[in-house]
């Protein structure tokens, strides 16, 4: 080898032997700076830890999720239904309630509280073109072609009735006696026969009390408890609220509908005694004003609907911020099916949700008033709408639950640093 190539060669073992030279003093140095590090990257963890702690939304059931006391333990388990016999919008489990699966027909709500669920509900149930409720044109006609009964079938969960004093008789009637009337005694029992073959279905009444029907008289809300109880197995389904503030916490479907204590009904009145200490209601029938509030009812066609601004302002019930259900209308009067066919499609009923939960300071609606129920997409929206709810409650528990792990880990880190 020529004299530069000894020297190159000589001079590349040289650059190897002092690289390999520097390699082995540094990872001393790399320990060194280590620790800073993932102390600062702890330190970054746990401020957004916290950060997502203060500000992201938790509710009572993720504290109790990270206590180790979840009610979901006590709950029907959420999982497919096989069993339905495919006939109505609901989950038919049949017997007594022991294997309950799902609620209201979806697995995933039962961790939804009462007022964070959407019912759909059919306006004055009992007048119906079936049942004789004639039409007279310009005046008033029948809300509905198909009785009530068949729309607990077709999935609805939500009834709007009114309650009348015929001849010292209470009757299901719109504002007439006898005219078109439902007997209401076969309703109920009508309606405790639908819930035993279905033990994981839950119904929201709201009883307009009729105190001025023609050829009646004032109704007294007694006589109305009196006759629940008097339907065998109808009030052991009623749940009773004894919390009188309106802003009060609601049970879970899930909760309400455990096999050993189920409830399946919860019943609001308004237009009779409104509950106060001086005119005290028997339990089960709560007054609706106190906990929820309605939007206005009296419009005559669909672009006054569509008027979101007006339509949707609430003019019946609690301010914003102190009530825990909100009801929306969604029909003209007299009632129209033609006008029925537009408003009740899944396009108009998505806007209007979204419309008057807006102008309620973005309040999730609770109950959802329209007339021909046998006509549109009401059922669909609303089992679509919760489902939606209750993977948006899940998703922020998930947030909250892994923001309080982050924290917790970088705190036992932390106080194991330090001892």
């Amino acid at each position: 080898a020529t004299p530069t190539q000894s020297y190159c060669k000589k001079k590349t073992n040289e650059t190897k032997r002092n690289k390999m030279s520097d390699y082995e003093s540094k990872p001393e140095s790399k320990r060194c700076c280590t620790w800073p590090r993932a102390l600062i990257a702890l330190l970054l963890l746990g401020v957004a830890g916290v950060l997502i702690w203060q500000f992201a939304p938790i509710d009572e059931d993720t504290v109790n999720d990270l206590k180790g006391i979840s009610n979901s333990t006590d709950e029907p388990t959420a999982e497919k239904n096989d069993e339905s016999d495919g006939s109505d919008g609901g989950s038919n489990n049949g017997g007594d309630g022991s294997n309950l699966q799902g609620c209201n027909g979806l697995d995933v709500i039962c961790d939804l509280r009462l007022d964070e669920v959407l019912f759909a509900a059919p306006h004055n149930a009992m007048a119906t073109k079936e049942g004789g409720y004639p039409y007279i044109t310009g005046i008033t006609g029948p809300n509905h072609n198909k009785p009530l009964e068949d729309a607990l079938k077709a999935g609805y969960r939500g009834l709007s009735i009114d309650v009348c004093s015929c001849n010292g008789i209470l009757e299901l009637c719109h504002g007439v006696c006898d005219l078109g009337s439902r007997d209401i005694k076969e309703v109920f029992t009508n309606i405790v026969s639908f819930l035993q073959d279905r033990p994981t279905e839950f119904l929201m009444f709201n009883i307009q009390i009729n105190n001025s029907p023609i050829g009646g008289v004032e109704v007294d809300i007694q006589d109305l408890y009196n006759l629940m109880k008097s339907v065998d197995g109808f009030y052991d389904m009623v749940y009773v609220q004894t919390d009188t503030q309106s802003d009060v916490e609601w049970p879970t479907l899930g909760t309400l509908l455990k096999a050993e204590e189920r409830k399946q009904i919860v019943m609001f009145h308004f237009n009779g005694p409104n509950c106060s200490e001086n005119q005290p209601c028997p339990e089960g029938l709560h007054y609706w004003f106190r906990y929820g509030a309605e939007t206005e009812y009296d419009f005559v066609t669909k672009q006054e609907l569509e008027n979101a601004a007006s339509s949707c302002e609430v003019t019946r019930g609690k301010p914003v911020d102190q009530r825990g259900f909100l009801g929306v209308t969604n029909f003209v009067t007299p009632p129209e099916e033609d006008v029925a066919k537009e408003i009740n499609t899944r396009a108009f009923i998505e806007q209007r949700l979204q419309d008057c939960s807006e102008v309620n300071n973005n309040q999730n609606i609770n109950i959802f008033f329209i007339d021909f129920w046998s006509i549109g997409d009401a059922v669909e929206v609303t089992l679509e709408e919760n489902e939606k709810r209750a993977s948006e409650k899940a998703r922020r528990r998930r947030t909250t639950k892994s923001a309080l792990r982050t924290t917790n880990t970088f705190n036992n880190k932390n106080h194991k640093s330090k001892n």
